[in-house]
């Protein structure tokens, strides 16, 4: 289960959004008085600080390994340092960071709750997988880490994070535009959650996602 949801992730990871977005529409339509992505729901700043956490460890991760997300080709080193001392797999954290984040609003706490949980046992399968390469390709190297640094959650051990990576101003800049659209969203509930409206605010918001959209779609197409 876990090689076959590794071989089609993004598929898995879209199709987890999908079915919030369903659930959400059903919930609209059947449920009498619910009011979805509602501003003014004790739910709408906080879950936007969510994706904009979600966003911060993406970037910082990505970052570093130079980009092992959407298909795209692994690190060929094994990276320690920065999210990856905290935890194995930040890109993952930061995924599901960002679907509870973007969803909260919009679905029923149960909801939250099962789908969430469903979607943290996927990534956690895909994580399982997928350390069964790295361990066959840095083998002790990886070992010592895997036994210091959670997988998912936890709390890391000290030490032995001095991988040598050296992130450059072009791999923040790469690194936040493949994750844009979570600063966009993030910052659009904080600031409408605020009170606070200016003009263009949501033509901003729409050209981040568009954006992300755009630079995750060239950057498959470069990879194949």
């Amino acid at each position: 289960m876990g090689a076959l949801l590794f071989r089609h992730r993004l598929a898995v990871i879209l199709g987890f959004f999908v079915v919030a977005a369903l659930v959400a529409v059903v919930v609209a339509r059947l449920v009498p008085g619910v009011v979805v992505g509602d501003p003014s729901s004790p739910l709408w700043i906080p879950s936007g600080c969510v994706c904009l956490l979600a966003f911060v460890v993406r970037t910082w991760g990505e970052a570093r390994v130079g980009a092992a997300v959407y298909g795209q080709t692994a690190s060929a080193r094994l990276v320690t340092s920065g999210p990856f001392s905290l935890v194995r797999h930040p890109l993952y954290v930061g995924t599901w960071l960002f679907f509870a984040g973007a969803t909260a609003p919009y679905l029923p706490v149960v909801a939250v709750l099962v789908v969430g949980a469903l979607f943290a046992l996927a990534l956690r399968a895909i994580a399982v997988h997928e350390e069964v390469a790295l361990e066959h390709t840095h083998g002790d190297a990886w070992r010592a880490y895997a036994a210091r640094v959670p997988r998912l959650l936890g709390v890391p051990r000290a030490g032995g994070d001095t991988d040598g990576v050296v992130v450059g101003v072009g791999d923040w800049f790469v690194a936040a535009l493949s994750n844009v659209g979570m600063l966009s969203i993030g910052a659009y509930r904080v600031v409408t959650g605020a009170g606070v409206a200016f003009f263009g605010l949501r033509f901003l918001t729409l050209l981040g996602l568009l954006l992300w959209l755009a630079v995750v779609v060239v950057r498959r197409l470069r990879r194949r």
